[in-house]
């Protein structure tokens, strides 16, 4: 059995969520920040995991801090010290386990695991924007799933697994310390805007000072 390809999308698009639904989610300023994290994270991990050299690589990661922070802030919570100075105390054991043996190789397995992390954010927000979820399934610290967790904690476990893998990837790949990589995001981003987010300055960046900035900031001249 076969269908045309008209006739598949009239009948998918018979079950598409309503838009008054998202409307009402999206009604929190604090789920649209989030949003902006999570499309961020997904999009950056992945320049990241196909950076073209050790500056770019450093900018990459650093751009991920970023919209880690955002996520963070939108969620009222405070970046954790014992998740990017210990990452792997944090990190269940069965997720490094995995990691280690994964055999595409350390860099691109430990981004990978990043992605992982945001593409189920990524889901959370799906479920609960468009859907109105209001409760999920969250891996506790040895891995197992526990249920009932609300968006901000599902969101805010995601956000921390996330960001232990790219403390990793900055120890084991980059042999930087994160907050050395987090430093060079601000010299970028200052390189960028100023002191402050401007339309113009995003739309119109000078892409060769943000380098610049970021190869002195993370002493890679």
């Amino acid at each position: 059995m076969s269908v045309t390809l008209d006739q598949y999308q009239q009948d998918a698009m018979r079950v598409c969520a309503p838009l008054t639904v998202a409307r009402e989610s999206l009604a929190s300023d604090s789920l649209l920040h989030v949003m902006h994290a999570a499309l961020g994270l997904t999009s950056d991990l992945d320049e990241l995991l196909h950076n073209t050299d050790a500056t770019n690589a450093v900018a990459e990661a650093g751009d991920c801090f970023w919209f880690l922070c955002r996520g963070y802030t939108a969620l009222s919570i405070d970046m954790q010290a014992s998740v990017i100075d210990a990452p792997d105390r944090y990190l269940s054991p069965a997720a490094l386990t995995a990691f280690g043996s994964n055999p595409e190789g350390q860099a691109v397995s430990l981004v990978r695991a990043a992605q992982h992390e945001a593409a189920t954010l990524c889901d959370v927000i799906k479920a609960a924007i468009f859907y109105g979820k209001t409760k999920f399934k969250v891996p506790n610290d040895q891995g197992a799933e526990i249920t009932d967790a609300t968006l901000e904690t599902a969101a805010a476990i995601r956000l921390n697994h996330i960001a232990a893998w790219l403390a990793l990837y900055c120890r084991m790949v980059l042999h930087k310390p994160p907050r050395d990589v987090m430093a060079a995001n601000t010299a970028k981003l200052k390189a960028r805007y100023g002191e402050k987010f401007s339309q113009t300055a995003a739309l119109t960046r000078n892409e060769d000072a943000e380098h610049a900035a970021v190869a002195e900031t993370a002493g890679l001249h």
